[in-house]
């Protein structure tokens, strides 16, 4: 296995609180994919969720840098059956590890990028 590159986002939980999803669909719309919306507004703390998504979203991006294909909207963060979270665009899973953690204020994703 070729590690092709990594990536990490952290973010403040609190700023996606500030901006509500009922008062900012266009700007989530804009971010997350129906699924990923659906999937955190089914969890306790929706903007703990959203935000771990965003980051997880950044990490791919930051990963997969040398490819220069991905912007926010075109990569997908699905959690498999057994809910680790997974990384996918236009469908197809992409070679990458991810994590995603979050305490009450800030939420981090870790990626790894390998062939």
């Amino acid at each position: 296995m070729e590690i092709l590159g990594v990536g990490t986002d952290i973010e403040i939980i609190n700023s996606f609180r500030a901006k509500p999803y009922d008062g900012h669909k266009v700007l989530y719309n804009k971010i997350f994919s129906k699924a990923e919306i659906s999937y955190c507004l089914n969890k306790n703390d929706s903007y703990a969720s959203f935000a771990g998504k965003f980051c997880a979203k950044e990490a791919v991006i930051k990963a997969f840098k040398h490819t220069n294909l991905f912007d926010i909207i075109s990569v997908e963060i699905i959690n498999n059956a057994n809910g680790e979270p997974e990384a996918f665009t236009n469908g197809n899973k992409l070679h990458c590890f991810l994590s995603i953690s979050h305490t009450n204020d800030q939420a981090l994703a870790f990626c790894v990028a390998y062939a």
